[in-house]
C-alpha cells in the first residue's frame, strides 16, 4: 500500500511540474510572438507613412526589411546594426514585384531564464514543483536504504534455516536430540517473524 501510495504521489508531482513547464514555457512563446508581432504591426505603419528607416518597439526580437516593386526600401532601425543570424530565423515573401524578409528571434533557454526571473509567478511555480518532486525523489531514497539496511534479518533468517536443515539431517543419527533441537530452531524463527 505504501508503494502505492508513494507511486502516485510522484506521478501526481511529474505531472505537476511537467504542467507548470508547460504552462510557463506557453506564456513565455505567447509574449514572444506577441513582440514579434508588435514589431511587424509597427513596421507596417510605418511604411504607410513613407519612413524608410523605422523604429520598432523590440529591437532585439525581429529585424525587417521590405523592397517595394517601384524601387522603394523600408527597413528596421535594427537592420543597421550588425547581428548574429545564428540567433535569428528568417521568412521570405514576395507579391507582384515586392519582397520582405522578416528575421526574428529564435526560442533560447537563456531568453526563457529571463522571462522566468521577470515573471516571479511562474518561477515560483516551476520551483515548487520541482522542490516538491526532487523531495519525493531524496524520500524516496530513503526507504530505499531502510529496504537494503533490512536484509540483515534475512541473513539471521537464512541462518536459521540451515541450522533447521542440518537438524533435519541429522535426525537418523541422533533422533531425540535433533527433534528437541529444531523446536528450538522454529520457535526461534517464529518469534522473530512476530
Amino acid at each position: 500500500m505504501k508503494r502505492l501510495v508513494i507511486f502516485t504521489v510522484s506521478g501526481i508531482l511529474l505531472l505537476v511540474f511537467g504542467s507548470t513547464f508547460v504552462l510557463s514555457f506557453a506564456e513565455y512563446s505567447t509574449e514572444r510572438e506577441r513582440k514579434i508581432v508588435k514589431n511587424i504591426a509597427t513596421f507596417m505603419v510605418n511604411t504607410q507613412e513613407d519612413r524608410n528607416i523605422v523604429n520598432i518597439p523590440e529591437p532585439d526580437y525581429s529585424l525587417i526589411t521590405l523592397r517595394t516593386k517601384d524601387g522603394k526600401s523600408f527597413i528596421s532601425s535594427n537592420m543597421n546594426l550588425p547581428f548574429d543570424s545564428s540567433l535569428y530565423l528568417s521568412t521570405r515573401a514576395s507579391v507582384g514585384g515586392s519582397s520582405a524578409i522578416v528575421y526574428y528571434k529564435k526560442v533560447s533557454l537563456s531568453d526563457y531564464l529571463l522571462f522566468l526571473v521577470s515573471k516571479p509567478v511562474y518561477l515560483g511555480m516551476l520551483g515548487a514543483s520541482a522542490f516538491l518532486f526532487i523531495a519525493l525523489l531524496i524520500y524516496i531514497s530513503g526507504e530505499t536504504r531502510q529496504i537494503v539496511g533490512k536484509t540483515t534479518v534475512d541473513e539471521k533468517f537464512m541462518d536459521k534455516v540451515k541450522a533447521l536443515r542440518l537438524t533435519l539431517s541429522t535426525m537418523k543419527i541422533v533422533p531425540e536430540e535433533s527433534a528437541q533441537e529444531m523446536k528450538k530452531v522454529i520457535d526461534s524463527i517464529l518469534k522473530e517473524s512476530k
